[in-house]
């Protein structure tokens, strides 16, 4: 006899029902007696429907090998949340019984409670995202100082344009505005380009490999802002060099 997952059942039998049938793991034949409830995709991005279940003595006599005589992992459950501290305890106190550990001496098992898995999952995101924050801070800077070399080079090159402007009234305010808005847009549509990219690779992603990706919208909107404002900072200097400079000396120059 056979438990087994959605997604097991909808890989073997298709839209037929499940129960009932035979399924062969290895050389053995075993029966479906259930189909699990669909769980859908763990914390950490695994298939929980993705899973088989059957009497541990049918599987070592089958499936392991009668020399396996150990568990790795043995999940239990509380009647309820309150009563999770006293259940570790009462496991605790069987699994020494039955390793026949001496008093004082140290546990050769372990007991992980779910609030500490997931206190740990939650560890581990905000270390990847403190990771993750260094990496687009140094990205934005590098990318900030591209656009500040591409907007010099443009001032270096309109030189004869920037003094036309000065010389029939411009005042140095909107020179210095007009290259601050080539600037902004400059990454403006650098970052409707990355989120657009970041939405063809999740959607590839997605049908290729079976990994479910969203783009938030409040991320891709936080991440128009913060490119618009790396355009404004880092394009400041060279619409400022551009504003300051000398209408007759940028007439002369070739």
């Amino acid at each position: 006899m056979i438990v087994i997952g959605e997604t097991v059942r909808e890989r073997v039998f298709g839209d037929e029902p499940a129960v009932g049938e035979f399924v062969r793991a290895q050389n053995s034949w075993f029966e479906v007696i259930g189909v699990l409830a669909t769980k859908g995709t763990s914390m950490t991005g695994q298939d929980q429907d993705d899973t088989v279940m059957l009497p541990w003595t049918t599987a070592r006599e089958r499936l392991l090998g009668k020399d396996i005589g150990w568990l790795d992992d043995i999940l239990c459950s509380a009647v309820s949340t309150d009563e999770i501290p006293r259940a570790g305890t009462l496991v605790s106190e069987l699994l020494r019984e039955r390793h026949h550990i001496a008093a004082g001496a140290d546990d050769d098992f372990n007991i992980r409670h779910p609030e500490e898995l997931l206190q740990a999952r939650i560890k581990s995101s905000r270390t990847l995202e403190r990771l993750f924050l260094i990496i687009a801070s140094i990205s934005m800077i590098v990318g900030g100082i591209g656009v500040m070399n591409v907007m010099l080079a443009s001032v270096s090159q309109r030189v004869n344009e920037i003094g036309l402007r000065a010389a029939v009234g411009a005042p140095p305010s909107a020179i210095r505005l007009q290259f601050l808005a080539e600037a902004i847009m400059l990454t403006a549509i650098g970052a409707g380009l990355g989120v657009a990219l970041g939405e063809i690779v999740a959607a590839a992603l997605e049908n290729n490999l079976g990994w479910t990706l969203a783009m938030s919208t409040k991320v891709s909107v936080f991440a128009g802002l913060a490119a618009v404002g790396a355009g404004l900072v880092f394009g400041y200097y060279p619409a400022s060099r551009a504003a300051r400079l000398d209408p007759i000396e940028a007439l002369r120059s070739e």
